[in-house]
């Protein structure tokens, strides 16, 4: 049933009788959903903070909620727990410093305003956050920092992370820095250079795709918390279909059960399909999310023809080299005897006699 064109702009959100939106790309710890990949790293960051272990690394690949997950982390400390999170891997230096400062809010906004925030050198804002740290102790309060996309990080910005997490008090941590990126972090932090920094490194978590089953248990929850299991579901076809299209990646599951979602408020459905979730892949495409969508449904039969096709045309290569090559062999002149070798035997010559002399004409047969 096709909605009429009034009905067509109201928000799927109000249409599914939804409170939010259940699959926005935010990093709300209400909407985290713990796989068990997810749940062991949940358990390894927040036992790893309990303990005032000073630095944690979590890996995975984009989109696999590691952001989401340093969030529930933090939040499940409660209240006597700060938190600062650098989101920018450029950042290094006083600038660095300023955002730490901001984010644990140890700097006003009247502050902020006159500017001495911002003049002040990497020595006095460095001084001014230890001043805050020690202050914690007594509070029985706690500092993380949450490093985001650390893989981009340089190697003077790592050295100043770690010179950062040194802070010490009466034996205990001031500040305990969770190292969040792509797996290609655990790599830069096995160099050489970074072994000062590695040794530090107490507890190590990694973030994997969801399976199907996980997919289906990760969309309920979302539509759980956003209000409206009862209002709407995803048919089992559809389910596999974003789980194959997304290949199990959260922030890509998000995409597609968004945009499935609009894609059935359409149609006026109750229940969003299959047919949704492909409609849903043409509309992303469209918009330009190829890359975050991967492979889509049909993909891999189109790689394997073309897979064909190459082979075959390596084939047909391959027998136009060898008959090109007999060719040539054909044309090559004879070759001599190489210098010094033997001389080869003569052949046997055959000797033909003569023909005999003709018989003679004359009677007495004399000369």
């Amino acid at each position: 049933m096709q909605l009429s064109r009034a009905d067509d702009e109201v928000p799927y959100e109000r249409f599914f009788g939804l409170r939010e939106q259940p699959f926005a790309l935010t990093t709300d710890p209400r909407f985290h959903y713990k796989t068990e990949a997810h749940r062991r790293a949940f358990d390894e960051l927040r036992q790893g903070l309990e303990r005032g272990e000073g630095f944690l690394l979590l890996t995975g690949d984009t989109g696999t909620g590691k952001t989401t997950l340093s969030r529930a982390v933090i939040d499940s400390l409660g209240g006597r727990t700060f938190s600062a999170i650098i989101t920018n891997p450029a950042v290094a230096d006083a600038e660095l410093l300023r955002v730490i400062l901001r984010d644990f809010g140890v700097v006003s906004r009247e502050e902020i305003r006159r500017g001495r925030f911002e003049a002040a050198d990497a020595q006095h804002l460095y001084e001014t956050l230890e001043g805050f740290l020690r202050s914690l102790a007594p509070l029985g309060a706690r500092a993380v920092l949450v490093v985001d996309e650390a893989q981009g990080l340089a190697p003077r910005t790592l050295e100043q992370l770690r010179v950062l997490g040194n802070m010490e008090a009466n034996g205990r941590r001031l500040l305990q820095i969770i190292l969040s990126g792509q797996r290609r972090l655990e790599t830069t932090l096995a160099s050489d250079d970074m072994a000062q920094l590695t040794q530090r490194i107490s507890r190590r978590a990694q973030l994997e795709p969801m399976s199907k089953d996980e997919v289906e248990q990760y969309i309920a929850h979302r539509l759980r918390v956003a209000g409206g299991e009862a209002q709407v579901g995803f048919t089992p076809d559809a389910i596999a279909l974003v789980h194959r299209t997304a290949r199990g990646v959260p922030r890509t599951v998000n995409l597609l059960c968004d945009r499935a979602l609009e894609e059935a408020r359409t149609d006026g459905a109750s229940t969003v399909a299959a047919e949704h979730v492909k409609r849903a892949v043409k509309s992303l495409k469209a918009d330009g999310a190829d890359e975050a969508l991967g492979s889509a449904p049909g993909t891999g039969r189109r790689w394997l023809k073309i897979l064909l096709l190459i082979l075959l045309l390596a084939a047909l290569a391959a027998a136009g080299y060898a008959a090109w090559l007999a060719w040539k062999i054909d044309q090559a002149p004879p070759q001599l005897p190489a210098v010094g070798a033997a001389p080869r035997p003569a052949p046997a010559l055959i000797s033909i006699p003569p023909p005999p002399d003709p018989p003679s004409s004359r009677p007495d047969g004399g000369a």
